[in-house]
């Protein structure tokens, strides 16, 4: 939990609990199959070699030929030799389906367009660092209208001087890093003009590398 205090104002411990008691259990259950279905493929590996080999003799049995030690033993010796493949074969098939799986969120991430969040980079004239006017944000796509019910930013104005100290105030959820990052130009601008004066550094609340 990120804010602990404002659970604790709130008295959200027993909401909070009986959701993650239930992730719990659903997690929990999911393991259980998991381990199960392991378990599973351990007894089928170790019992393929007695199984094949007891199918197969009796297959020929059946067929009407008769078994001799020199059939017998000839044919143990090649489906020792076919039970490394045959084991590793489903390993195979899991890696190439996880591979699949990796292949495809990576093509679905490196296909993702650049972001053309139409904000000018830069007005040197002016005494503002900062010029925001009339602005509305969005995180998502949209058709573009300043009252798409996905803008996270509506209708802001902000004129920063160049030297000033500015302090951004409110409680959680109230969209203060949203307006960073509509000011590092990160969200799709949707209505107004947004515009710094140069270049920006930014230090984030949580380092990173």
């Amino acid at each position: 939990i990120a804010a602990p205090r404002a659970v604790k104002c709130g008295c959200l411990e027993p909401f909070f609990t009986a959701r993650i008691l239930a992730a719990r259990t659903e997690e929990l259950r999911n393991l259980a199959i998991r381990k199960y279905l392991d378990a599973g493929c351990v007894a089928a590996w170790a019992m393929t070699s007695l199984l094949f080999s007891t199918a197969v003799f009796t297959t020929y049995s059946l067929t009407g030929h008769q078994l001799s030690p020199t059939v017998v033993f000839t044919s143990m010796a090649l489906f020792n030799t076919l039970i490394g493949p045959l084991n590793s074969l489903p390993w195979v098939v899991n890696g190439l389906v996880e591979a699949a799986v990796s292949l495809r969120r990576l093509e679905l991430y490196l296909a993702t367009p650049q972001g053309n969040f139409d904000r000018e980079a830069v007005r040197p004239e002016g005494p503002f660092a900062v010029d925001i006017r009339d602005a509305t944000f969005t995180w998502q796509p949209s058709n573009n209208s300043p009252g798409d019910s996905t803008a996270a930013l509506k209708d802001i104005t902000l004129q920063v001087r160049r030297g000033a100290l500015v302090a951004v105030c409110g409680g959680n959820g109230s969209g203060g890093s949203s307006l960073l990052a509509a000011v590092l130009g990160e969200m799709r601008l949707q209505g107004g003009s947004c515009a710094l004066a140069g270049t920006a550094a930014f230090a984030a609340q949580h380092p990173w590398l």
